[in-house]
């Protein structure tokens, strides 16, 4: 399939290079999609930029999860195979490149060979227009994302429950794409207060958003989270964790609180700050 892909692709970008040339062509990420950039740069002669989506040492890594309380991520060796893989691919098609397209300033500090390619950063745009501001808080503590295993939705799972008994009038919804949703609910245990919604297109979505108290993202790894954004503009307090380009969106202490990443007792004590205080 991904073959399939590929031939598709280039022979697309070589029959619409016929109708008008191409200055400069772009690769979405390091992948099959910056592999095609590259290819076709060099078959129609035109300058290659490489957009960076991701956070490039996470590549792959919390793909996979253990089936303990704990979640810890699985590796064997079709996962260190690509992640070796995406790490090649990533030197190759950096230093191949004319400009990069970088999410966050310290996106290649682990790669300091690739710190010498030119770049711009470009943070991720939203139509923020178009999400509502209601004013409303509903008590709730929201995370919208998918899947739950790298959004960690676990780690805020078990830091609600830390805190539950101290909060009667909150509830906690987790909005998203969850594969194994047993596993969630196993973790949520006898909660009544833990609600799972369905993945809904992105319209509906940012209705929700609009009426929770508490926007939180709790990656594993994330390059920037466009939800971030979406609850800026719905007026919400922010908690994410402290990994990738996160802190480029929320400042700690001034739009909301940074966790250390996959620390439950971490976020469960900001969170517990934050619903303690209407004030913040």
């Amino acid at each position: 399939q991904k073959f399939a892909i590929l031939g598709f692709q280039l022979s697309e970008g070589l029959r619409l290079s016929r109708r008008r040339r191409f200055d400069c062509v772009m690769g979405y990420n390091w992948g099959l999609a910056g592999l095609v950039a590259f290819f076709l740069s060099r078959l129609l002669r035109a300058k290659l930029i490489i957009r960076l989506a991701n956070v490039p040492e996470n590549a792959y890594r919390f793909n996979q999860f253990g089936q303990s309380w704990h979640y810890s991520a699985k590796v064997n060796l079709k996962t260190r195979l690509a992640r070796w893989v995406s790490d090649v691919l990533l030197r190759v098609l950096v230093l191949s490149s004319d400009r990069l397209h970088l999410l966050y300033p310290d996106q290649l500090k682990l790669y300091p060979q690739l710190q010498k390619v030119p770049f711009n950063i470009l943070p991720v745009f939203t139509a923020v227009s178009r999400i509502p501001y209601t004013g409303i808080s509903d008590h709730s503590i929201l995370l919208v994302g998918g899947p739950w295993y790298l959004k960690g939705v676990d780690v805020l799972i078990l830091a609600f429950r830390k805190i539950e008994p101290e909060f009667p009038n909150w509830k906690l919804r987790l909005l998203g794409y969850f594969p194994d949703e047993h596993l969630l609910r196993e973790m949520i245990g006898d909660s009544r207060r833990i609600e799972i919604l369905k993945a809904r297109p992105n319209p509906e979505a940012v209705k929700i958003i609009a009426d929770c108290s508490v926007l939180v993202l709790a990656s594993r790894s994330e390059s920037a989270g466009r939800v971030l954004v979406e609850g800026m503009a719905a007026g919400k307090p922010l908690i994410g964790s402290r990994v990738g380009g996160v802190p480029q969106y929320v400042r700690d202490g001034v739009n909301g609180f940074l966790f250390e990443s996959e620390n439950s007792d971490d976020l469960s004590e900001k969170l517990r700050i934050m619903l303690s205080s209407p004030e913040l």
